[in-house]
């Protein structure tokens, strides 16, 4: 009898802790986890966490049994984030939700969830470490010669497939109600696709000699403001497909066997070409860096030859499986034809490379930096790293109409580079 009263004191005690949202410490994850009996045994009572993440909006624990070695990842969302913005917390129910369609979709390539929780806006999930964060691998120069294939697999299954040329446009616009991101939208619009065009922001420490540079050719290049503000129009009001909304090479997970793509808290409808775009955009910051540091290593060209034969199997890669998904799938008559294929296919490579423009140009001079190039120490090479991807940016933008075969990319890759050398002697 008493062992029955204990056990439901407990049960009680568990139900009143978590009935409303507070943000959890170390050991308080450790507390929620054995409260909710998730994950581990009973016998692996010898846990530990800490604190891995390191962005702005979350966090992250690793909770570790010293006794199994066993771990889990316990994410959460508050209501603040690090730098005391007040932020909607619907942003991590659109991270579970989205985990669990891709789940369905690519199961081999998202982390396993093992619990959500809308109270206090957590999910407990798969521990990644036999998994290295992608931006990191590239920064050391590991190459993966089936990322292209594997990411354009990713791409077709979890984004293009949410197109109303496959699933309806009734149900579409039910989806694009539930993962409308107020929040997320809201910092991808400024942070990516204003900030960066506007004197006021764009301020972010870079190189000084590449000051003239980006008054010259950013602030006062009407051109490029007007090209700029198209690809902000379409984002803002083009429900396309449903994107992951943040996928560069810091929300992939890799080693030679497979990958695990995580973080799809910023999931929305829009173009396609935002994601694809990302994808390019950050393999470029790896090649660059090599390209600066180690410029004459022939192990160091090999990695470089690499990701450009990476990007071209990308747009190669997503063209041929794009035609042929939306030939076996599309329901409205009047999209079947090879022609409307093909039209719709050149509006997504235009958005692709104008979108991995903006990309370049937002983590150079916005105030979201990449390590790729952040590291770099030599002010001489990282201000050639720099100007090259300004120009490399630029171009992507402003002539991204002229920018749809794979070869294109490399030879704007080779073009900002041998310009960029040429300016800066």
């Amino acid at each position: 009898m008493i062992l029955i009263i204990e056990l439901f004191d407990r049960k009680l005690e568990v139900k009143i802790m978590y009935t409303s949202h507070f943000k959890m410490n170390e050991q308080e994850v450790i507390d929620y986890l054995k409260a909710k009996q998730l994950f581990f045994t009973a016998q692996e009572n010898k846990l530990i966490a800490k604190e891995i993440g390191d962005g702005n909006m979350n966090y992250v624990y690793r909770v570790t049994d010293q006794g199994s070695g066993r771990s889990v990842i316990v994410k959460q969302a508050d209501k603040y984030t690090r730098s005391s913005r007040k932020i909607g917390q619907k942003r991590n129910k659109i991270e579970f939700e989205l985990l669990r369609f891709e789940a369905e979709k690519c199961p081999d390539m998202v982390p396993q969830i093992f619990h959500y929780d809308e109270i206090m806006t957590c999910i407990v999930m798969e521990d990644l470490k036999a998994y290295q964060n992608m931006r990191f691998a590239l920064m050391e120069e590991k190459s993966f010669p089936f990322f292209s294939q594997k990411i354009v697999e990713f791409i077709i299954k979890t984004i293009v497939s949410t197109m109303d040329s496959f699933v309806g446009p009734m149900f579409k616009r039910k989806q694009v109600q539930k993962y409308t991101n107020v929040d997320a939208c809201d910092i991808t619009e400024r942070l990516v696709l204003t900030n960066p065009y506007r004197e006021k922001y764009a301020q972010a420490p870079i190189e000084e000699v590449n000051l003239p540079y980006l008054y010259n050719h950013f602030q006062m290049d009407q051109q490029l403001l007007l090209e700029a503000a198209k690809l902000k129009y379409k984002f803002k009001n083009e429900t396309q497909a449903l994107l992951h909304g943040d996928l560069h090479s810091g929300s992939i997970f890799i080693n030679q066997t497979g990958m695990k793509i995580i973080d799809p808290e910023f999931a929305c409808y829009a173009p396609i070409g935002y994601d694809i775009g990302n994808v390019i955009a950050n393999l470029f910051f790896a090649h660059i860096r090599s390209y600066v540091l180690n410029p004459g290593s022939e192990q160091s060209k090999y990695f470089r030859q690499w990701i450009e034969n990476t990007v071209m199997g990308i747009i190669t890669d997503f063209t041929k499986k794009f035609l042929l998904y939306f030939q076996e799938n599309v329901t409205d008559a009047m999209e079947k034809s090879q022609d409307y294929r093909q039209w719709l296919l050149h509006l997504i490579l235009e958005d692709t490379a104008g979108y991995a423009g903006l990309e370049i140009n937002r983590r150079i001079i916005g105030i979201a930096k990449v390590k790729d190039i952040e590291s770099i120490q030599d002010k001489n090479q990282k201000a050639l790293a720099e100007r090259i991807l300004l120009m490399l940016g630029r171009n992507l933008i402003v002539n991204r109409t002229q920018i749809k075969a794979a070869e294109n990319y490399t030879a704007a890759l080779a073009e900002a580079c041998a310009l960029a050398e040429r300016e800066m002697k």
